[in-house]
């Protein structure tokens, strides 16, 4: 039976229909993964061909048996478990290995001849920076967005709670995929094509094959995703009632606008690791450990913007105070906390009582491992009275129940990329913030048994929040413009006793 193409069918669309044309689609050089929602009558001009002619070249096009049963599997037929776990179990798992690979293979090229070719080591960089890109949006998928998937799918209808929409995880997956859409052309550029100098020796030549490899299965990847699960998920919550359109407009198969905090989470994928050193992934079980606690502190950051877009009045989540009375104030209820106002917007669905018991407490929070960091070994996880909440607090300048601006909104904040959102707690901290308006000599707000718990004046640092954790003097901040990474403390804040900080970094309307 003759295949149904036509020049209006978009490039995802065919690769959907016929996989089996996937092999002949790279060869002919047309985009079917990230920019699968062109028509093929674009793609094709795009790639420099004549329309017509693509057309009729992928109508008599057979199948290549070399090619494998996984070029004819129906992905669209799966159900999204079904899908994303194939997509964690074959193309996570290949891509993990094959850049684990590739470090090593690219290390020893520039050994032995990053003098004769210095691109070498740009595309040792390039590739550097994809590995994180690709892990750290891995762990996303596999923490976040997939098991949010699964659930839609047993779902019969939405309950009721905040209007977070499963697109919004969705367009940053997808602005992730145009990304390493631009990282393999710049390798391109940097390597002729995948196409190493004649005489090259066994390790250069294997190096770019396993490259190509990689791109290959990269485009299938993404292919899956975009053109069949996210669509799959969109169209599940719209079934379930979810998802209101007046405010999530975008979806992977067609264009359209940001509000402003959504610029600030796609611009947070951007900026995720820029700046970060880290040893070779897979060489250090600490590096390992890091990656994964930056990921859940940008998966933190993307969740709490997420929120305050939804927040009318557009401020950050409230925080939990002690188990005390403060300053007149009885003790908030666990619901307040960030760590339960966030639950849906990682795709965690639970409903507490105000005041849960500590059992209740611990329960819930061992369905969010976004919040613990994999080197966080307190003892307060199990603790009786007031268990520990999250390895992660966030900025209490910041929330509504805090002085001195008691609710500071996304709009109001001078500079957002030099703003801290969360830090990593100590882990003798229960709460799930800190409080560094009672830090410093003086401190911005004066109350000195609270400042006597934040503030070591001997040292003339916090007592609250990691000043070095993941292999040195660093630890993981995240900021209001959403980018996160690992600094020293010192980055952070700087003050001479008496005078008002030269540096503060916590206060969202300092200078």
């Amino acid at each position: 039976m003759a295949r149904e193409i036509t020049l209006s069918m978009t490039a995802g669309q065919i690769a959907t229909a016929h996989p089996e044309l996937i092999p002949e689609l790279e060869r002919l050089g047309i985009d079917y993964c990230c920019r699968g929602n062109q028509t093929l009558d674009q793609a094709a001009t795009d790639a420099g061909l004549r329309p017509e002619e693509a057309v009729r070249t992928l109508i008599a096009c057979e199948p290549d048996p070399a090619a494998g049963p996984a070029e004819t599997i129906d992905f669209a037929a799966m159900s999204m478990t079904e899908l994303a776990d194939h997509l964690e179990q074959t193309h996570h798992v290949y891509a993990r290995e094959t850049l684990d690979r590739l470090d090593t293979l690219i290390s020893k090229c520039v050994a032995a001849h990053g003098d004769e070719e210095p691109r070498l080591a740009q595309l040792q960089s390039t590739v550097a920076a994809l590995t994180e890109d690709m892990h750290d949006h891995f762990i996303r998928e596999e923490r976040v967005l997939f098991p949010w998937l699964r659930r839609l799918e047993r779902k019969t209808e939405i309950q009721g709670g905040p209007p977070w929409s499963v697109r919004r995880p969705i367009d940053c997956m997808v602005h992730d995929h145009d990304d390493v859409g631009e990282a393999f052309r710049r390798i391109h550029e940097l390597t002729d094509g995948l196409t190493a100098p004649e005489g090259a020796c066994s390790t250069w030549t294997q190096c770019y094959r396993l490259l190509g490899d990689l791109e290959r299965d990269t485009h299938r990847h993404i292919h899956k995703e975009n053109n069949i699960l996210f669509p799959a998920g969109i169209a599940a919550e719209e079934r379930l009632g979810g998802g209101p359109a007046k405010k999530h407009r975008r979806v992977p198969t067609q264009p359209g606008g940001f509000t402003l905090i959504e610029l600030l989470v796609v611009i947070a994928i951007i900026a995720l690791l820029i700046g970060i050193i880290l040893p070779a992934l897979g060489k250090a079980r600490s590096a390992g450990r890091s990656v994964v606690c930056l990921a859940n502190s940008h998966s933190i950051a993307t969740a709490m913007t997420m929120y305050a877009d939804d927040d009318r009045a557009e401020h950050f989540p409230t925080a939990r105070m002690p188990g005390m009375a403060m300053d007149g104030n009885p003790p908030a209820p666990f619901t307040i906390s960030w760590v339960y106002l966030l639950a849906p917007y990682v795709g965690v669905e639970a409903t507490l009582p105000d005041n849960p018991t500590a059992e209740e407490i611990r329960a819930f929070i061992e369905r969010m491992p976004v919040c613990q960091c994999p080197e966080d070994h307190s003892q307060n996880w199990d603790a009786v009275m007031m268990p520990r909440l999250a390895s992660y607090g966030i900025n209490a300048y910041l929330t509504p129940n805090h002085p001195p601006y008691w609710g500071v909104k996304a709009s109001q904040i001078e500079f957002p990329s030099r703003c801290v959102l969360s830090a990593e707690l100590t882990e003798e901290m229960a709460m799930d913030h800190f409080m560094p308006m009672f830090w410093g000599d003086p401190p911005t707000v004066a109350n000195p048994m609270i400042q006597a718990r934040q503030w070591d004046a001997s040292t003339q640092l916090p007592k609250v929040i990691q000043h070095t954790r993941h292999g040195g003097e660093r630890a993981n901040y995240v900021f209001t413009d959403g980018h996160a990474g690992p600094h020293p403390f010192s980055d952070t804040w700087v003050q001479v006793v008496g005078e008002t900080p030269s540096r503060n970094w916590y206060d969202p309307k300092a200078p």
